[in-house]
């Protein structure tokens, strides 16, 4: 996957996204509403960022990849930010870009994102809350910073503890947009 990106990244320029990370979070984002045999999410994204036929088919091979990617059975989905042996703070300024370009790409689709949630408790309204939830936290991080040029052995740990649950949070969504609707008949009634 992270060969398509770099081929993507190298064919529109860094006047779009000087962080490889930010649009990986952006194609990952768009991978979410993919399904193999529409293309609809990579023609959108491709009006988008402007691109030629020969960036379009890159585009769609990296969407195709990063979906079997969320969708692999080992849930070892790995977000694209620089190497552990980088600055914590380039790293940090990655990681918000990454989630920043997520936000902005569910935003494209946000007509198939879960409604607010109801005051009631049932199980399809909980997932509903968690998405959005997961959404807005990730708003968050989209704004994360680091004070200091040098990292403590702390700030290493919370910014290791904040990838794995930007992941963890990814794999979530995934998970509740590819949930099947409930028939008419589970769905409850409300008075």
């Amino acid at each position: 996957m992270h060969k398509k990106l770099q081929d993507l990244l190298k064919l529109t320029g860094d006047e779009q996204f000087p962080d490889s990370s930010e649009l990986h979070g952006v194609l990952c984002a768009h991978s979410l509403k993919l399904k193999m045999a529409d293309n609809s999410a990579a023609d959108e994204l491709a009006r988008w960022l402007d691109l030629t036929n020969v960036q379009v088919n890159i585009l769609v091979d990296a969407l195709h990849e990063e979906h079997g990617a969320l969708l692999s059975d080992d849930m070892d989905y790995q977000l694209y930010l620089p190497l552990d042996s980088t600055d914590l703070s380039l790293r940090t300024q990655s990681l918000a870009a990454w989630c920043g370009g997520f936000v902005s790409g569910i935003g494209v689709y946000e007509d198939w994102l879960p409604e607010a949630p109801s005051t009631t408790t049932d199980v399809a309204n909980s997932n509903d809350a968690e998405v959005r939830e997961a959404i807005a936290d990730l708003s968050q991080i989209a704004k994360a910073g680091l004070d200091n040029e040098q990292g403590s052995q702390e700030q290493e740990q919370a910014f290791v503890e904040i990838v794995e649950y930007v992941r963890v949070a990814v794999l979530l969504i995934q998970d509740a947009l590819n949930q099947p609707a409930p028939s008419p008949a589970e769905q409850p009634v409300l008075h």
